[in-house]
């Protein structure tokens, strides 16, 4: 297409004759933009792509760490004849069955 960096760079040195590399500045005018500008954002999107994984994963740390921290307080703060909803209180034990 007409928009991405390639093609930008094409054009002008066809129009203008200025040099994509900018190592010959002071003969020729570096084009804008540069190949060097364009290499940046290529390699940029390629790193940003590469972590777009690591994303979810922290995500979904997170979320399990938040149902452990609610569990966790939820037993902190119960009185002493409550129980906690949803979880299995009775343990049974070389003592017999008894309550967590």
């Amino acid at each position: 297409s007409e928009r991405d960096g390639g093609s930008l760079i094409w054009k002008q040195v066809q129009d203008s004759g200025c040099d994509p590399s900018g190592a010959l500045e002071p003969l020729y005018e570096s084009c804008d933009p540069s190949g060097m500008d364009v290499f940046g954002a290529m390699f940029g999107i390629f790193l940003s792509a590469s972590a777009l994984p690591q994303i979810s994963t922290i995500l979904e740390s997170i979320t399990q760490a938040r149902v452990a921290c609610f569990l966790a307080q939820e037993i902190m703060n119960r009185k002493e004849d409550e129980t906690i909803s949803g979880a299995d209180t009775t343990k049974t034990t070389e003592h017999g069955e008894g309550t967590l």
